[in-house]
Formats: structure tokens, sequence, C-alpha cells
């Protein structure tokens, strides 16, 4: 049945649902935190270099840095 306050919604595809599911966090930084709170000391980003150098940030790091 056809909303009338979302007309658009009668040219989706019998397979497309009219709406989407609440997103789990309301910003990036809700995000960071709560996995750095799952995760914390374990890797989150590894960067080598041509040089061979190479450097490592942990969750919990990701999180402190996203903060300052």
């Amino acid at each position: 049945m056809e909303d009338p306050t979302r007309p658009w919604t009668a040219f989706y595809g019998p397979d497309v649902r009219p709406d989407i599911d609440t997103p789990a966090y309301r910003t990036l930084g809700d995000m960071i935190g709560a996995v750095a709170a799952t995760y914390g000391t374990a890797p989150a980003f590894t960067t080598c270099l041509p040089n061979g150098m190479n450097g490592t940030l942990s969750f919990a790091q990701v999180d402190e840095m996203s903060d300052a």
C-alpha cells in the first residue's frame, strides 16, 4: 500500500524495504569508542613504508587520538 506522505516508495522494487534500520551508532565517534572498548589493545591499523619502517595503532590509541 502506498504511503501518501512518501509517494516515491511506490517505485521501489518488490525486494526493497521502504525503511532502513536505525544505525547502531549515532556518530563515527560513538562507533570508535564502542569498538575501542571491545577490542582495546588489538591492532586497528598498520602501515608499512617503502623504506621498511612501519607502525601500528591499537583501537584504544585510535579512540584516544580521535578525542584529541
